[in-house]
């Protein structure tokens, strides 16, 4: 099974990012799973950033997304 595991906050410090590795380590023996790490590099609410197509690093999410069995998201609460 692959999982694709997602996190609420873009920084790679976040305690979002650290639960998702604690689960990528518990489950690393049964299960693929792949945390996204590039997501300070989307474009998100920049327009701008379009104006050539979209991005790389977005189609490769997409891609990400199809392929994966499950998804694993880990939101903040504010």
């Amino acid at each position: 099974m692959k999982i694709l595991g997602i996190s609420g906050s873009a920084s790679l410090q976040s305690s979002n990012f650290y639960l998702l590795k604690a689960i990528q380590g518990e489950i690393k023996e049964k299960y693929s799973m792949k945390i996204v790490e590039n997501l300070s590099e989307f474009p998100l609410f920049t327009p701008q950033h379009l104006e050539n197509g979209i991005p790389k690093c977005v189609l490769d999410f997409k891609d990400e997304l199809r392929c994966s069995d499950a998804i694993i998201m880990s939101t903040p609460e504010y």
